[in-house]
């Protein structure tokens, strides 16, 4: 009897697991992961240089016969790098960050979203036109709009989400909500900013390119691609899958 039940408890376990496993596998990511190598490039140099490097390089990347699309992000999917709180059209004079709304940080350049397949809801994506000389934008994803505008138009409304500055950004897009913790976790509001507008991560970001075949086939062009660009900046490859 013994044996038995405790047969039982092993077989409910073993279903319970297998089926949110399942549950996973079908989880929707908000984002295309098949064909897309992500190449993680920290440039030892000042923030105008590693500008200069990572939009030189995006362009000689997109040049390459089988590159469908290519961008690059300080947090590709699935990794989180920086967060904070937020406040829409004002900031107040002493503002309380501990009660503000939650949000996640990311910089990312023109076409992250397109080789990503993360949709395009509403207004625009970002453009290599904007930059620091530029007033600031922002792309917020739909989870941010439910949260403070009741499904209705962010669009040219202020977002305070300080980064590596306090200033009030527009917003000029929202994209769809991606689960950035995992797929076991519902996407978190979200605000994207342009990597010419504003430092980032140690200089580090993660090109995102989407290929026509599979990727791997990829790795060797795309590294000697970079080599002749700058032989001192590190780079390490993986795939989104």
């Amino acid at each position: 009897v013994t044996e038995i039940a405790l047969a039982v408890i092993l077989l409910s376990g073993a279903g319970l697991l297998t089926r949110s496993f399942a549950a996973l596998q079908n989880a929707a990511l908000g984002f295309q992961p098949s064909n897309v190598l992500v190449i993680r490039a920290s440039v030892p140099a000042p923030a105008l240089e590693a500008n200069r490097f990572f939009g030189e390089a995006l362009a000689r990347i997109a040049a390459i016969p089988g590159v469908m699309a290519v961008g690059a992000t300080m947090a590709p999917p699935g990794h989180v790098e920086s967060s904070g709180g937020y406040f829409i059209d004002r900031m107040p004079a002493q503002p309380d960050w501990n009660s503000a709304p939650h949000v996640l940080l990311n910089i990312v350049s023109a076409g992250t979203f397109g080789a990503l397949g993360i949709p395009l809801r509403s207004g625009r994506d970002f453009t290599d036109g904007d930059t620091s000389d530029r007033p600031l934008v922002v792309v917020v994803n739909q989870a941010l709009v439910r949260n403070e505008f009741a499904g209705g138009n962010p669009l040219g409304r202020t977002i305070f989400c300080p980064f590596d500055s306090f200033q009030g950004m527009t917003i000029v897009g929202v994209v769809g909500d991606v689960r950035q913790r995992g797929p076991g976790q519902e996407p978190m509001p979200e605000c994207y900013m342009p990597y010419r507008q504003h430092q980032y991560n140690q200089n580090t970001l993660s090109f995102v390119v989407r290929t026509a075949s599979d990727p791997a086939a990829f790795m060797q062009t795309l590294r000697i691609v970079l080599r002749e660009r700058s032989a001192d900046v590190p780079v390490t490859f993986t795939t989104m899958d």
